[in-house]
């Protein structure tokens, strides 16, 4: 029977073992492919970048160096070509809670990037270090999503339309129609009505992103009261085309280029 061994993390799994009794290459330009040219690349965008050691981790079969960028500890392993950092990726879940046999217990969110021969690791939450590992190393391909305070609010909740349009000059639903929206996380569907249709489409959160694929609805037509098509034509076409969200004071707002959606909680 397979073994499953549990690793039970009281801080960044792997730095007790930081020794520092190799000093760190110099680095030089190019692009991210390995220890060198990652720690160029993020000093080249604007990142304080300082090395502190070597390091180990029981689930990878290289050691790893670490380096503190913006503050924060990032583990860095490096695999003699790119198809063997590839083979130790493919081993991380999804949501980085194992690798491999190893079930880990993380302190934070865990966020594993690839590049060429390295395997990137960041145990934390700070937006400062996700955004500048992004612009240099890509998408996380494994790993605890950003899970702000603000996403944790938005989904599982039927939000109900409240004003649209230019943030200068917001129009109110018109009265006798309701406008919902349900992001559901489970499903990554967002679905509801707008107005005089149901609709559905799949959606995706980066941070405070937001992307809707095609929207799908019924074809249904209602005449009362006037202008309730238009609205429902101006509703699915802004949702369709949202590029960021927020929340504040309870209001979920949805921008699309220069116009908005802001709902309310069905909730309050």
């Amino acid at each position: 029977m397979l073994t499953i061994s549990l690793i039970l993390v009281l801080a960044i799994v792997g730095l007790a073992g930081c020794s520092g009794k190799q000093s760190p290459p110099a680095t030089h330009g190019g692009a991210v492919e390995d220890y060198i040219s990652l720690v160029d690349s993020l000093r080249a965008s604007g990142a304080t970048v300082e090395p502190a050691g070597e390091m180990t981790q029981p689930f990878f079969s290289v050691d790893g160096m670490v380096i503190v960028v913006n503050g924060a500890d990032v583990q860095v392993f490096e695999y003699a070509d790119a198809a063997a950092a590839e083979a130790e990726a493919a081993l991380v879940s999804p949501d980085g809670s194992s690798v491999g046999t190893s079930m880990v217990g993380w302190v934070a969110p865990p966020h594993f990037y690839r590049a060429e021969k390295l395997i990137v690791l960041y145990v934390g939450d700070s937006e400062t270090v996700t955004d500048v590992l992004e612009s240099v190393l890509g998408q996380q391909f494994a790993g605890g999503a950003y899970m702000s305070i603000d996403r944790k609010g938005m989904e599982g909740i039927t939000w109900l339309l409240e004003s649209y349009g230019e943030p200068e000059s917001l129009q109110t639903v018109l009265e006798g129609t309701e406008i919902t929206a349900l992001f559901d996380s489970t499903e990554g569907q967002v679905t509801g009505s707008a107005g005089a249709n149901n609709y559905f489409g799949a959606y995706q959160i980066s941070k405070n992103k937001l992307s809707i694929q095609e929207i799908a609805h019924t074809e249904m037509y209602r005449l009362d009261p006037e202008g309730v098509m238009e609205q429902e034509d101006y509703y699915l076409k802004t949702l369709q085309a949202a590029e960021s969200y927020k929340i504040e004071d309870g209001k979920l707002q949805i921008t699309s280029a220069n116009q908005v959606l802001i709902f309310t909680s069905s909730e309050e």
